[in-house]
């Protein structure tokens, strides 16, 4: 619970948290996402829209680019990995 004064009326009112709340998502769906979505005419690269497409039709969650791109930057540093090099690997294991 936090106070909070309100930006129309000026007073102070009392609210659960701000901002949206976090999704649920297992990083094992967003890895498999973007495996799926590394394949074909995007080879080797990541394509992060396409990623967010694919969570919406395999799971029926809305989400954007930048919430794949920031799920994998938490991973990668979770696991003590570059970034890049974290991305790099996840796209040459799907293209096995």
């Amino acid at each position: 619970m936090m106070k909070i004064q309100c930006s129309n009326c000026g007073n102070t009112i009392v609210v659960d948290g701000l901002g949206r709340k976090r999704l649920p998502i297992p990083f094992n769906n967003v890895s498999k996402a973007l495996q799926w979505h590394s394949r074909g005419h995007w080879r080797g690269k990541p394509h992060f829209l396409n990623t967010a497409k694919q969570i919406l039709k395999l799971y029926g969650v809305k989400v954007t680019p930048g919430f794949v791109q920031m799920r994998l930057k938490e991973e990668a540093r979770v696991r003590g990995i570059a970034y890049d090099d974290f991305v790099a690997q996840l796209v040459a294991d799907g293209n096995k």
